[in-house]
């Protein structure tokens, strides 16, 4: 059943109010990829504007006034029609990301070897003076060191380069990956280094069919149970006891010192896996502000979902007179630029 929820949703461009919003579109991806959102205006004179690269701001302003944005971003499409305006935007990474981002080459001679992976975001920032605040960065429980990382590409794709290799491995079973996002404050968006939460956490979300859910949808997918990491001729393998949930192999490649090296690869890669075996989709009427990465708990009749999982992606869409929540649990749900090359 749909519960009707008040939200007076207002578009900033620039820092001006844009009247004859009709439709927003906000993905929150996860998984270090870069926030979009997609607005549609009833007012083609908008057209006439210079609008790239703008700042704007969404306001969802639901059950009462906000001074927070829900999303900032930066335009970086508009498509004009006969009756209405449309734009996409991306949240402020995208200045440190792709063709358009000032390349940062890390060599033998210029690098950041003394330094942690937080220590080489804050200097980004601060070289290149993107709209982007650093004041939520903290240094991570396990430092994410720069030590023999060598590249010259843009920044964000160094660290993402990065954050797919380091890892957590106090706890063997237990792997935590680290993520960067953005997180809207009062001064601004914020950047943020995530480590992956434990599921047995305190959740900061529980739902319902009484209570926030209005439908609910879950696959359970097969997970890695036989790893192969390669590095030139050298490989080192790893199998999952005795594989009981069915043999399914994944290939792990980078440069590996030797096969205890690249097997123990093969073994975080198996064990990150473990816990994206259910991909769960809900319908919500509550948790629009719940940041991804957060504990949803499930208060559901299902035994194989009901407990704690963790929000790997987020979709909000509103138009005048409805505002809906997508959350994607566990598993992150493909998104259509995941098929584009």
């Amino acid at each position: 059943m749909s519960k009707n929820i008040y939200c007076d949703a207002r578009c900033l461009i620039d820092g001006k109010e844009i009247p004859h919003l009709t439709s927003a579109s906000i993905v929150f991806s996860g998984d270090n990829k870069i926030n979009s959102m997609n607005i549609s205006f009833s007012s083609p004179d908008l057209e006439s504007y210079s609008l790239y690269n703008k700042k704007v701001e969404l306001f969802l302003n639901e059950s009462s006034f906000e001074s927070v944005p829900y999303f900032t971003g930066y335009i970086k499409d508009v498509t004009p029609t006969e009756n209405s305006v449309k734009i996409k935007a991306l949240d402020p990474r995208t200045f440190i990301s792709g063709k358009e981002a000032k390349k940062v080459s890390i060599t033998n001679k210029n690098n950041y070897d003394g330094s942690t992976l937080v220590q080489f975001i804050k200097d980004v920032l601060i070289d290149t003076k993107i709209p982007l605040g650093s004041s939520y960065l903290k240094e991570t429980s396990v430092p994410i060191l720069m030590k023999n990382e060598r590249a010259d590409k843009d920044p964000y794709a160094i660290v993402k380069s990065i954050l797919k290799k380091k890892v957590n491995d106090k706890d063997i079973e237990k792997i935590k990956s680290f993520s960067v996002d953005v997180v809207e404050s009062s001064t601004g968006p914020q950047l943020i280094v995530k480590e992956t939460k434990d599921t047995n956490n305190t959740p900061a979300l529980r739902l319902s069919y009484m209570d926030g859910i209005q439908s609910l949808t879950y696959n359970k997918r097969a997970i890695p149970s036989f790893g192969v990491a390669k590095s030139g001729d050298l490989a080192g393998k790893f199998q999952d006891g005795n594989m009981p949930l069915g043999y399914r192999g994944i290939d792990v490649k980078g440069d590996f010192k030797d096969t205890d090296t690249a097997k123990y690869m093969a073994i975080l890669e198996v064990y990150k896996n473990k816990d994206k075996a259910l991909e769960i989709n809900v319908e919500a009427n509550k948790g629009f502000k719940t940041p991804i990465g957060s504990i949803i708990y499930l208060d559901v009749d299902d035994f194989r979902i009901r407990g704690n999982h963790l929000l790997t992606q987020k979709r909000t869409s509103w138009t005048d007179g409805s505002l809906k929540l997508k959350l994607s649990l566990g598993r992150p749900a493909p998104l259509a630029t995941d098929y584009i090359q």
